[in-house]
Parts: C-alpha cells; structure tokens; sequence
C-alpha cells in the first residue's frame, strides 16, 4: 500500500499524552477509503498535520493517483 510522505520531516514521537496541539504530528495513521472522498480528505489533513499515513481502498487505480 502506498505511503503519503510528508512534505516536511516530522519532529521525533514525543509519546501520548502529550498536548492537544501536538497531535497528531509524528503518529502513524492506517485510513482506509483513502482514493478519494472522505477518506482521501483526513489522508491528506493528517499528512498536513505532521502524521506518517498508510492507505487503503478497494480502487487500485484510484488509490496509486491520489498518492
């Protein structure tokens, strides 16, 4: 499944229970549903957000575009 870099270097996991404002920055995120819609949309916000993002979707094709 492809993986969406991010576009900067996330800083180090700095481990849960850490402040809201740090969330979801150096996470790791599985979404499925991921080549377009809703799913494309919180791919690409979590990315934005700093999180390393694995996708899914049952459209290969689709999917292999949007990464």
């Amino acid at each position: 499944m492809p993986e969406i870099p991010a576009e900067t270097e996330a800083p180090a996991q700095s481990g849960h229970g850490t402040h809201a404002d740090e969330w979801p920055r150096g996470e790791v995120a599985f979404v499925t549903g991921a080549a377009s819609g809703i799913g494309l949309g919180i791919a690409r916000a979590l990315v934005r957000a700093g999180a390393r993002v694995a996708l899914a979707d049952i459209d290969d094709d689709r999917l292999e575009a949007a990464a």
